[in-house]
């Protein structure tokens, strides 16, 4: 049967509408994978400006609370300086490294200086590169650096048993104590507010992208804390509105004996005095099962 013009007419329109929006599918399809390359594109080279968020301005020091210390400038890479505070604790009977988040200083550490005080250690408090008044740039491997440089202060220039010294640190914090704990043997580790690995907090926060195919920084802690030979503390609160409760929990279930859980009770960026009477308790009796009870005198070399 032969086909009128009309039909023809008709049939070619069709076809143009379907072709025109079979472009258009195309079209849309392509401005949506190039949109979703530049976010896997930005998140690959932005990831420094996502973990590291350093402030320079330091605007607390202990003496500001009537309390000697010592502001001192250690080298933790040739020409590479950090600033830290060392902080004697009335009849220490320890020393306790404190590393801090990823957004702050240890000019904003007031109440740890006085929450940890209270337990008769020294502590000291140090920044990262690129934090407060210390120079260069911070890194994942920087951070490990600055670390290993504290433990070194402590152990070689002041001569301080390793025995005598817990590591203590906060959300990224506890992520850099972690490793210089599985490095060196201290007499503690205390993890507060810590996270399993980096790329599973951007899995939490980014679960449209492929956070662990493009992660360059990593802070693997649940990598290692199996291996960490030394009693663990691992805090966490259920309320944790930054790093999910169960970021603690695993660390914990992975983390060899010795080791103990306490349940928090405040946000991720509130004091430790709101932290709870059991957060509190739990510190004490792990700062007194770690720590010999023999005051420790120590000075510099």
């Amino acid at each position: 049967m032969p086909i009128s013009a009309k039909r023809i007419v008709a049939l070619h329109k069709a076809l143009r509408a379907r072709s025109g929006a079979y472009r258009m599918l195309v079209r849309v399809i392509f401005l949506l994978a190039l949109g979703y390359a530049m976010m896997l594109l930005l998140g690959y080279l932005c990831q420094s400006k996502l973990v590291f968020m350093p402030p320079r301005d330091v605007s607390w020091t202990p003496a500001m609370a009537g309390l000697a210390y010592e502001d001192l400038r250690l080298e933790a890479a040739p020409g590479q300086r950090i600033n830290a505070w060392f902080i004697p604790g009335d009849d220490a009977r320890g020393t306790l490294i404190f590393a801090h988040g990823n957004g702050e200083n240890i000019g904003w550490l007031m109440d740890y200086v006085e929450f940890y005080r209270q337990f008769r250690v020294n502590v000291l408090f140090f920044d990262y590169r690129g934090y407060g008044n210390s120079a260069g740039k911070p890194s994942e491997n920087a951070t490990y650096e600055d670390a290993a440089a504290v433990w070194k202060y402590l152990t070689e220039t002041r001569g301080v048993s390793p025995s005598q010294i817990v590591i203590a640190g906060r959300s990224l914090g506890g992520a850099v104590a972690a490793h210089l704990a599985n490095e060196v043997t201290p007499a503690g580790l205390i993890l507060e507010s810590s996270f399993t690995c980096v790329p599973d907090i951007g899995a939490h926060y980014f679960p449209w992208l492929p956070v662990r195919l493009i992660a360059r920084i990593h802070y693997d802690t649940k990598s290692i804390i199996g291996s960490i030979n030394c009693p663990v503390l691992i805090a966490h609160s259920p309320v944790d509105e930054v790093i999910p409760y169960s970021h603690g929990r695993r660390l914990f279930e992975l983390a060899r004996e010795p080791k103990s859980f306490v349940d928090m009770s405040a946000g991720h960026n509130d004091s430790p005095r709101d932290k709870g009477r059991d957060f509190e308790k739990a510190v004490d009796e792990f700062l007194s099962k770690c720590l010999p009870e023999t005051p420790l005198h120590s000075e510099p070399r």
